[in-house]
């Protein structure tokens, strides 16, 4: 055995062993990468998602609360006293019913 072999032999260990960081870093880049792009994909999915949900709700709940109001009897196309415009936040929503109703 030489004096150099045996740090020949460091230097191969360390070559080694940088190597091996190099490539769990690589893969754990990587892996990280796709994982994120997926994160972002399903993201934009569920936000789409929400966003026809929350439409289709809307409309139907547009729809209810217009006939709703239309069913109201026409005796209550004024306002009581603290209704929409008075003063008392006690009083019920639909307790004014508009003169049109788009």
């Amino acid at each position: 055995m030489t004096s150099t072999e045996p740090s020949r032999r460091k230097r191969r260990f360390l070559a080694e062993w940088l190597f091996l960081v190099a490539v769990l870093l690589a893969l754990g880049g990587y892996l990280g990468y796709s994982r994120y792009q997926e994160y972002m994909r399903i993201e934009t999915l569920e936000r789409e998602h929400l966003a026809s949900h929350a439409a289709l709700i809307e409309r139907t709940w547009s729809l209810s609360c217009f006939w709703l109001i239309a069913s109201l009897p026409a005796s209550s196309a004024t306002c009581p006293p603290g209704g929409q415009n008075g003063t008392d936040s006690n009083a019920p929503i639909v307790a004014c019913r508009p003169s049109t109703i788009p």
